[in-house]
């Protein structure tokens, strides 16, 4: 599966702002500080590594699930010893023609028995919602680490929501999981790690939360059991072409026939100062992503 998505991530909903990164990373001076103004997922990870208190040199870092390998190319950049690795060859391919060979096709379950004990630092975004084994996972990624090593990971956050929300993630088989931070404590206490979680209090002072993010997973198939792209989806109103334009155009003209001219122009007046009323969210120490750390203690 992610050989296909890997193949066509441009095209892909919520992978496709993946290849803008990735694009506009080489243009940077500092690329891990430019990286940390696009989402909290990274600036988590920075704000983590930055209290390392430790020269950057002396830190070995491995990012598991690297994917377009940006993130990596970042931190090699910032002075961090880091390697990527990623169980999609595509992937890698494409890691390595843009930044470089800082990456390694591999999985994480073979890897690890060659590394045991080697890194200071596991970084793992934006992943383990997709693996079927969580804990089997967490437990090999501890593994890696030195004796009060950490392992920095984000990954959608079920708790930002209410309770009575059942899902609001991409849907299976993509996503297998959707996390709370009860679920977080949970599995820390099962690997008797140490447990953080990272305050994004200043991060959503500074990059006010919008609520036209919550759009950013899509909640429809987005390939077929060939990896091709769907175009026809199914909305609640029936079959519709969600890349056809057309049928939004012919509603707005089907309102304005039936309404007034002056009440369409207040309808419209009366909409947008709505819409700027509920577009942020009141956020604090939580957000549409959770960032957690683990502390291996023994």
């Amino acid at each position: 599966m992610y050989e296909c998505i890997y193949s066509q991530t441009e095209k892909i909903p919520e992978y496709d702002r993946y290849v803008k990164y990735a694009a506009g990373i080489k243009k940077q001076k500092q690329q891990l500080r430019w990286l940390s103004e696009q989402e909290e997922t990274y600036w988590a990870v920075n704000k983590v590594l930055s209290k390392k208190g430790r020269n950057k040199k002396d830190l070995k870092i491995v990012e598991v699930g690297c994917g377009l390998g940006y993130l990596t190319y970042a931190l090699v950049q910032g002075g961090y010893y880091t390697v990527g690795l990623d169980v999609s060859q595509n992937a890698i391919d494409n890691a390595i023609s843009n930044y470089g060979n800082h990456y390694i096709c591999a999985d994480i379950f073979e890897f690890s028995k060659q590394h045991i004990g080697e890194f200071d630092v596991v970084i793992l975004t934006e992943v383990i919602e997709h693996i079927s084994n969580p804990l089997d996972m967490l437990k090999t990624l501890v593994q890696l680490l030195k004796l009060n090593g950490h392992i920095v990971l984000t990954t959608p956050n079920k708790s930002f929501f209410c309770k009575e929300q059942i899902w609001f993630s991409t849907i299976p088989p993509v996503h297998l999981y959707w996390y709370s931070e009860k679920t977080m404590r949970y599995m820390a206490k099962k690997l008797s790690v140490g447990l953080s979680f990272v305050n994004f209090s200043r991060y959503y002072k500074a990059h006010p939360f919008s609520i036209k993010r919550l759009s950013l997973y899509p909640k429809y198939p987005v390939l077929n059991s060939l990896g091709q792209i769907i175009t026809q989806r199914r909305s609640p109103i029936g079959n519709v072409n969600v890349d056809n334009a057309d049928a939004v155009k012919k509603w707005k003209i089907f309102v304005k026939k039936i309404i007034p001219h002056a009440c369409y122009d207040i309808y419209i007046y009366i909409r947008k100062q709505i819409e700027r009323r509920i577009e942020i969210a009141d956020c604090g120490k939580r957000g549409l992503v959770m960032a957690v750390v683990l502390k291996k203690r023994i």
